[in-house]
């Protein structure tokens, strides 16, 4: 057996990119190989792999890696540094040879170790960059007091820094970290910082990453915020200023079960949202599209972070005006509230 293609060693790829493999033998058909496919150093799966001829196998694992990422969602609430070891994955691949009538083993390989990242579309990436920023949204974007900022970057280098400065370049805070190769987030509640009388701040990663959050005044315009999951997986939280409309929509269903004398009432609560964002900007429809593209999104209301519909498509809707004023982003979150009958009642 021998490894024509193969990963280089601790490569980094993105799940749905290509990873192709060759691998030789010039034992003919009546041998295929069997392979042992390890994420982290736990069995993942099992596969054969067969001859397109005499001598070549030809495997492109794209995709096969979509499943294996999860990032739970919660909003933070303290200045942090996060690595996300959820999203990085470590690949092991072991080939076995085996005769097609006996079974028997005939030779072993184990490729180069390599690494997984989550794409849910096909993306470039350079893992030798010190740092690189994995976000979906477009620097300049508008918070006020009560927003939340993470922003999600790779890191292969260390120490880094982490500053933020307030408009007049004055540090509001500093911290340098001790890194490891991998997928970290950069997480910021305003409410931990005195933004009092600034109009923008800046947050700078390692002198290589400069961000600008513009301030608005809270008390004077409605804001709403949103926290979406970007195509590499992680969370990134926008905010729309704008007046809110909301229009609920019920439905109930009563479930009988006469045996377990119990009845189960599932009530439906469809609500319908819009925000009524006035103007927006191309900088904010950068946001919008992002929203528009995420698998899974919540919208902060009653102190909590709410999930949005998965299925539902949330939507800009623009006016033809040049001033564009009734400009709405609509979407829809639904509340299920289920009574069960069952602890009414003394069963023996």
């Amino acid at each position: 057996m021998i490894l024509k293609k193969t990963p280089k060693l601790d490569s980094v790829f993105f799940s749905n990119n290509e990873i192709e493999l060759h691998i030789e033998s010039e034992l003919g058909k009546n041998h295929f190989f069997e392979v042992e496919i390890l994420v982290n150093d736990v069995v993942f799966d099992t596969q054969s792999w067969a001859k397109i001829n005499n001598v070549d196998c030809f495997i492109n694992l794209r995709g096969q890696f979509n499943n294996i990422f999860t990032n739970i969602f919660s909003a933070p609430t303290v200045i942090e540094i996060v690595k996300n070891e959820n999203l990085f994955k470590k690949i092991n691949v072991i080939v076995k040879e085996y005769h097609v009538d006996s079974l028997l083993i005939v030779s072993t390989e184990q490729l180069p170790d390599f690494y997984i990242l989550q794409n849910t579309t096909a993306n470039t990436f350079d893992a030798s960059e010190t740092i690189q920023l994995f976000s979906e949204l477009n620097n300049l974007n508008k918070i006020d007091e009560s927003s939340i900022i993470s922003i999600p970057i790779w890191i292969n280098t260390t120490p880094v820094s982490f500053k933020i400065k307030d408009n007049n370049g004055l540090e509001m805070f500093a911290s340098s970290e001790a890194t490891t190769k991998g997928l970290y987030e950069f997480k910021i509640p305003i409410s931990e910082i005195n933004t009092a009388g600034l109009l923008f701040i800046t947050v700078i990663i390692n002198d290589v990453i400069e961000l600008v959050y513009y301030l608005k005044d809270h008390f004077r315009y409605d804001k709403n915020q949103l926290a979406i999951r970007n195509v590499y997986g992680f969370f990134e939280f926008v905010s729309f200023f704008g007046k809110i409309s909301i229009e609920p929509k019920y439905k109930r269903v009563v479930k009988e079960n006469y045996k377990d004398v119990k009845s189960i009432v599932e009530e439906n609560h469809d609500i319908d949202y819009k925000i009524n964002t006035g103007y927006l900007s191309e900088v904010q429809r950068d946001s919008v599209d992002a929203l528009n593209k995420s698998k899974e999104s919540y919208f902060f209301e009653d102190a909590v972070f709410k999930k949005v519909l998965i299925t539902t498509p949330k939507a800009l809707l623009k006016e033809t005006d040049v001033f564009a004023a009734n400009n709405t982003i609509s979407f829809e979150y639904n509340h299920i509230n289920t009574v069960d009958e069952t602890t009414k009642y003394n069963v023996l």
